[in-house]
């Protein structure tokens, strides 16, 4: 955990933002440059630093004006003991009269009304909606950036400060949900670290599982539309886990990677002894420990009900803020809390050996219980039953498409959700065919070709695998412009082993390979041409 502050000298027509507890201090210097200067006072783990140089503009969504006097009360019956972190390091624990931070929306100039359009509704209700959760805001301030296309993640949470992919820019908000996991990683990852580096789904799992707290808050659902909308998600989230567990290798697969003599990277003394896989670029894109440690969340939170363990993770936030912390502190806090669980069985060496330690899925992980009288998902039962309907006759047909498909399958097609259309696309992919007349129908009714990314990354890959070269242009438009979801959709294209679709993929890769981020170019050419072949580099 580090504090820091630094002086930056630019051309004047760019803005430079980066990490700091109050906005720049700023200077005209000679020569048309300019100086900002930030600081940062609370600590924070050193690899959170962050710095975007651009030529951005900005908008207020929450200016100091409008929250001073704001008060909201919130549970302090752990909040009042002295802090256990070092004295010198201020913290901000006790500011319950700050519900909402001062926040700002940044973007290239082209994207910016996109971005206030998106964002500047849902940013307040979620800033408010984290604090009832979790308490006082760790930093003082927020700045939303929304970074060109060539950034290789959705989000990337910073002090004071997260950058956001402008594949987020859905234009219906059915996306604002990862600006709910950034906004929690202010708590975890930035002002509680891991101290092993391995362990980071103590950082993503926290934020996976957080996000649907925050976003179900901000909405004020009841407790079953909560619990509804939280069981689809956490269905295409194992369906994400159970794919990625099928093509990854064993010990990539644990949420805490084992060593030699050690217990996870970490010695018996609990001090770090090394990193496995640091320098592995797919590890990057990888989402195990944040699919896996949010179920492991919520397996802890059903063991007690959701309403007590909200009170385990406020209880951890306020003892081992500004600290960086090993999951058994987390656990300590969880069994002292509900001792009683040990006659069940229930004991921390229990957890890391099926869940921590274990690579694979989870053998307490039931998928059934997401579905189980769930009206969302009965809903794409039925509609995916609709479309098998379709396909079939399609599938008999190919004489006049038109005429046929007008039917009352067609015409009583139900009005879903986004999640709920991904979910249906992801039962649709499951099908070894599926006729292109179907596929165009599809789009025609529920307009997946100009859905959310989720969406179209899932219509994407219709497309390939049914191989619907017509409409390749989707695939063109999505490996260009959503470069941060499409690595894996340029390993579809290889698999299917045809000229046609890896002439695609190179051709996609070819004319962004000078703008893409490092590691999915090395991932990318190495899909394309081996890992010795290739003829163009970022470099």
């Amino acid at each position: 955990m580090a504090t820091w502050q630094a002086i930056v000298h630019c051309p004047s027509q760019y803005v430079v933002l980066m990490s700091g507890d109050d906005e720049a201090v700023t200077r005209q210097q000679d020569e048309g440059m300019t100086s900002y200067y930030y600081h940062v006072n609370v600590p924070a783990p050193s690899s959170t630093l962050t710095i975007a140089i651009g030529q951005w503009s900005g908008v207020d969504v929450v200016p100091n004006k409008q929250i001073s006097g704001t008060r909201r009360e919130s549970n302090r019956s752990d909040v009042s003991k002295p802090c256990l972190h070092d004295n010198r390091w201020p913290c901000r624990i006790d500011c319950h009269d700050q519900p909402i931070i001062p926040c700002r929306i940044f973007a290239p100039p082209s994207m910016l009304q996109k971005a206030i359009t998106e964002f500047s509704e849902c940013l307040p209700k979620y800033l408010q909606a984290v604090f009832s959760l979790l308490g006082p805001h760790p930093f003082s301030r927020l700045d939303l950036l929304v970074v060109p296309r060539c950034f290789s993640s959705l989000g990337m949470a910073s002090p004071s400060i997260i950058f956001l992919s402008q594949s987020l820019l859905s234009g219906d908000h059915s996306m604002c949900i990862r600006l709910a996991h950034e906004i929690s990683h202010s708590w975890f990852g930035l002002i509680i670290g891991a101290r092993d580096w391995t362990e980071e789904w103590l950082s993503e799992g926290f934020a996976t599982y957080m996000e649907d707290l925050i976003h179900a808050e901000a909405k004020q659902w009841s407790t079953e539309e909560q619990n509804e909308h939280s069981n689809l998600r956490s269905i295409l989230r194992y369906r994400a886990l159970k794919a990625e567990l099928d093509i990854t290798e064993s010990e990539l697969q644990t949420l805490r990677p084992s060593g030699v003599d050690t217990k996870g990277s970490e010695s018996l003394d609990g001090k770090v002894t090394f990193v496995k896989n640091g320098m592995n670029h797919e590890k990057g894109f990888m989402q195990v420990h944040y699919i896996k440690g949010y179920f492991l969340l919520r397996h802890l939170a059903n063991l007690v009900g959701q309403k007590n363990f909200n009170q385990v993770i406020k209880t951890y936030v306020t003892k081992h803020h500004c600290q960086q912390v090993l999951s058994q502190e987390l656990f300590k806090i969880y069994f002292d809390s509900f001792p009683h669980l040990r006659e069940q069985g229930v004991t921390m060496e229990t957890i890391y050996s099926d869940w921590l330690d274990y690579p694979g899925m989870p053998q307490d992980l039931n998928p059934n219980e997401f579905t189980h009288n769930n009206s969302l998902v009965e809903e794409v039962n039925v509609e995916f039953q609709k479309w098998l309907a379709i396909d079939k006759k399609n599938q008999k047909s190919k004489k006049s498409p038109r005429k046929k498909m007008k039917t009352s399958d067609e015409t009583d097609s139900k009005e879903l959700i986004p999640d709920q259309i991904s979910l249906l696309l992801e039962n649709l992919l499951e099908l070894d065919t599926m006729s292109k007349s179907t596929l165009n129908k599809l789009d025609e009714v529920y307009h997946v070709s100009s859905g959310n990314a989720d969406i179209r990354h899932r219509w994407c890959e219709l497309l390939v695998k049914h191989q619907h070269r017509g409409r390749y242009n989707d695939i063109k438009d999505f490996l260009i412009e959503d470069q941060a979801m499409g690595v894996y959709l340029y390993g579809e294209l290889m698999v299917a082993e045809k000229t046609r679709e890896r002439k695609l993929a190179e051709e996609c890769f070819l004319s962004v390979a000078k703008e893409m981020d490092f590691g999915c170019h090395k991932i990318v050419k190495e899909m394309i041409y081996g890992e010795d072949e290739g003829t163009t580099s970022n470099q």
